[in-house]
């Protein structure tokens, strides 16, 4: 592990060591892994904070069981991504007794604008309503900024007792944040740009903000669909005008996909990327966090400069 690497685990460590216990516990619920993440770290050992969706499960076609209803109508906030990845969101206006943070409408949104028909282009909007474009927009470590922002003050209103720790949390996780928007900046070399291609659905699409372009076969930004023959056959076609023996696969997408592109391809090398709506349960259960992830891709996406 490298002295980056080091780092967020030092300060998982004292994260998670830091701080007591409220013996009566208000309750946060977080719909995907990024937000419950940076709430865990900030507060996950001074109240409740469940995230909604199990770890490993895709959570793009996600619906709350009848028992995960009862939880967000009782919950005291509940932190979800945007009302375009969970609709479901619209059902529980009326019976929650809490309060619903939409993250979308605190961060920096892209929209698509078509250019060709292997991979969209993106640019930055300013109106989240009626928002189309990519959902997955904390894979930018800018957003991830914002997103702790909005958290930790909800938080600090839970748990006004403990301000003064959540702060120092805070600070943390942000200079750690920040770290990872200063290594994304230096993936690129100024004036240049760096195309890879991921075998998972186009979720990563918030990378051209750093001038990184992902191609993917999967058509718009969910997994639910999955890529069409016509579309591998595309896709390998991309590969071989880029030149590349290097393959971003994905540990939450489809398998088969992955597996059908290195067939093809038996040279081919491959690379983690993750998506972070998700993890898998073993990352889970080693205490993974957001920033580790967002430090993890880094790492990978280097190997493309090598």
């Amino acid at each position: 592990m490298n002295y980056r690497g080091i780092k967020f685990t030092l300060l998982t460590l004292f994260l998670i060591s830091c701080g007591g216990s409220t013996s009566t516990e208000p309750l946060l619920v977080a719909t995907l892994f990024p937000q419950y993440s940076l709430a865990d770290s900030l507060a996950g050992d001074l109240m409740d904070i469940t995230w909604l969706v199990p770890a490993g499960v895709d959570p793009h076609e996600y619906e709350p069981t009848p028992s995960q209803r009862v939880q967000l109508n009782n919950a005291d906030v509940i932190l979800f991504s945007s009302d375009a990845f969970e609709p479901w969101i619209h059902s529980i206006e009326d019976t929650s007794k809490g309060k619903l943070i939409d993250l979308s409408s605190h961060v920096n949104l892209l929209t698509t604008l078509p250019t060709d028909e292997t991979q969209p282009a993106m640019t930055a909007i300013e109106d989240e309503h009626d928002y189309d474009g990519d959902p997955h927009y904390w894979v930018d470590p800018n957003n991830g900024i914002m997103m702790l922002e909005v958290v930790a003050a909800e938080l600090i209103l839970l748990l006004p007792e403990h301000q003064q720790l959540i702060e120092s949390r805070q600070l943390l996780i942000e200079e750690a944040l920040q770290d990872a928007v200063t290594l994304y900046d230096e993936l690129v070399r100024e004036d240049e740009e760096l195309d890879i291609v991921f075998a998972g659905h186009n979720a990563l699409g918030y990378l051209v903000n750093y001038d990184i372009h992902v191609f993917t076969p999967y058509p718009g930004f969910s997994s639910d669909i999955a890529p069409t023959a016509q579309s591998i056959i595309d896709f390998n076609n991309l590969m071989a005008s880029f030149e590349t023996n290097l393959l971003y696969v994905s540990t939450t997408d489809n398998a088969a996909v992955i597996e059908t592109l290195l067939d093809n391809n038996p040279l081919l090398e491959t690379a983690y990327l993750y998506t972070m709506e998700t993890i898998s349960e073993s990352q889970f259960e080693a205490g993974v966090s957001y920033q580790e992830l967002l430090l993890m891709n880094y790492e990978a996406i280097a190997q493309s400069e090598n």
